[in-house]
């Protein structure tokens, strides 16, 4: 979205009046040592790939920083070329095109990687299966990867990769598969139309379909040794570039079934101010209700459907949370070393140029280790600190997705967002403005307008397929839970 949108340009509000600080005592979230046994249960039951290592335990990381390790992951954006062009892509326009990293640096970045500790490795790109250096390929990075760590007698590291799936014939399914990959694969809806209207390209959702076959024959989504999610953008208003207007947010549940369905994890990412989404009208953008509204739906189809008890806290399903900042790095195709991929390009998140200096030196850096003591102890003022959500308080969150604080902000009077002026955000008291928490709050102040939570719900499920007995079990339920929040604090 764009950030010249005017602050305060609001049409529509889900608050009846302002939401209120939480009083000593509030909470948004008030979590049992079974809750917090559960979420740590489900969390390392898989190491799969999530925006912002969100499928990896975070205590699981801290405990590899305490054993001789200064960095946990690695990311390396291989080249910024791409077969798309997504409408939303957060990249940046100096980042589009040739630009990629050069083989011999990454060879020299991995080794250095390796003595620094670092257990998790995530290739992405642009799409990092179109990386080509010489006669070096994406293939030749992951092999330079195991060469390094069993050569020097060290403990396989995990190597994950972003994909859009579409360029995975059966060769490379194979190749991916015997590496023993873990995928993070994008589709945002079954609608064809809907899909080559995000990629900008015709005919690439079947191409994406294709992806998927060639990698289910291979054990993708039921080898548990090969773990898969399918990352999904969310949005209900955006505008392709033959004028129509795409909504992925009605279609989500179909989705979500195709993909548990296939054994594959679902993460969720609700669009926002930021890379080259333009919508600039609020009242057609993702709210924070409707991110609420949608995973409670999901969270009871999983039990219903998949045996897969949870419960909705954070910003992402099944209580994923971003990881990374502080505990890994990113390295852009640019040589930019950043703590997230969609970290704001400002002097104080870019922590060094790995075409410049070496990765050794940046993570020694001042400045880098200044940036995780500062990412690690800031603390939001309504549901993101421990003495109100005790997600936060457990090291269970660390207040959703960064970069969601560092472009976009709730405005605590209607309850819809709008543009942060303030990128610095990122590290610094930041509260992720599409968490479901903001809606709990809501409604135990009781400021949520009547009766708009189960609009929202009633609406979802008549876009989806299921047939209306379903529906309509699934709806008293998670209304029915919904509603006894009500008025908890303010009675």
């Amino acid at each position: 979205m764009n950030l010249q949108t005017k602050i305060g340009k609001v049409k529509s509000r889900i608050f009846t009046q302002p939401l209120q600080v939480p009083k000593p005592g509030e909470k948004v979230y008030a979590l049992s040592g079974s809750d917090v046994a559960e979420i740590l249960r489900i969390r390392g039951l898989k190491t799969e790939l999530d925006p912002g290592m969100g499928g990896v335990s975070p205590r699981h990381l801290d405990d590899i920083l305490k054993q001789n390790s200064e960095l946990v992951s690695v990311d390396l954006a291989l080249t910024a070329g791409c077969n798309f062009k997504c409408v939303w892509c957060y990249r940046p326009g100096d980042e589009w095109g040739k630009i990629k990293l050069n083989f011999e640096k990454i060879a020299s970045t991995i080794e250095e990687a390796a003595n620094l500790g670092v257990k998790f490795f995530v290739l992405t790109g642009g799409e990092p299966l179109v990386y080509k250096d010489g006669d070096k390929d994406y293939f030749d990075v992951i092999s330079k990867i195991n060469e390094v760590y069993s050569g020097g007698n060290l403990s396989a590291p995990k190597i994950l990769t972003f994909s859009d799936v579409a360029l995975i014939d059966e060769y490379k399914a194979e190749r991916l598969a015997g590496y023993k990959i873990g995928l993070c694969l994008k589709r945002d809806s079954l609608n064809h139309e809907i899909q080559d209207g995000i990629l900008d390209a015709k005919n690439g959702s079947k191409k994406m379909e294709r992806g998927y076959e060639n990698l289910f024959k291979v054990g993708y989504g039921s080898n548990p040794e090969l773990p898969v999610s399918v990352n999904t953008v969310l949005a209900k208003a955006i505008k392709i570039s033959n004028g129509k207007i795409i909504n992925t947010l009605d279609t989500a549940i179909d989705l979500h079934m195709w993909i548990r369905s296939h054994g594959m994890e679902h993460s969720i990412v609700p669009i926002h101010f930021c890379g080259e989404a333009k919508d600039d009208d609020q009242e057609t953008g993702i709210n924070p209700i409707e991110v609420k509204s949608l995973y409670d739906i999901l969270a009871e189809i999983d039990v219903r459907f998949y045996n897969d008890n949870w419960r909705v806290f954070s910003a992402f399903t099944k209580n994923r949370t971003c990881n990374r900042p502080g505990r890994g790095l990113h390295i852009r195709a640019t040589g930019k070393v950043t703590g997230c991929s969609e970290s704001p390009l400002v002097d104080e998140y870019v922590f060094g140029n790995i075409k410049e200096q070496n990765l050794t030196g940046i993570v020694r850096s001042s400045k880098f280790q200044e940036f995780k003591e500062e990412f690690s102890h800031r603390e939001g003022e309504y549901i993101c600190n421990p003495d109100v959500c005790d997600l936060n308080a457990n090291n269970l969150c660390r207040g959703g997705c960064a970069v969601r604080s560092a472009y976009s902000m709730l405005d605590v009077t209607t309850g819809m967002l709008q543009p942060n002026p303030n990128p610095l955000a990122y590290s610094q008291g930041r509260e992720d403005a599409l968490c479901p928490g903001w809606i709990v709050l809501a409604q135990k102040q009781g400021i949520l307008i009547d009766g708009i939570y189960e609009q929202i719900v009633d609406k979802l499920l008549s876009k989806s397929s299921l047939d209306s007995q379903m529906a309509d079990q699934i709806r008293k339920k998670i209304v029915e839970d919904f509603n006894i929040l009500k008025g908890e604090h303010r009675k």
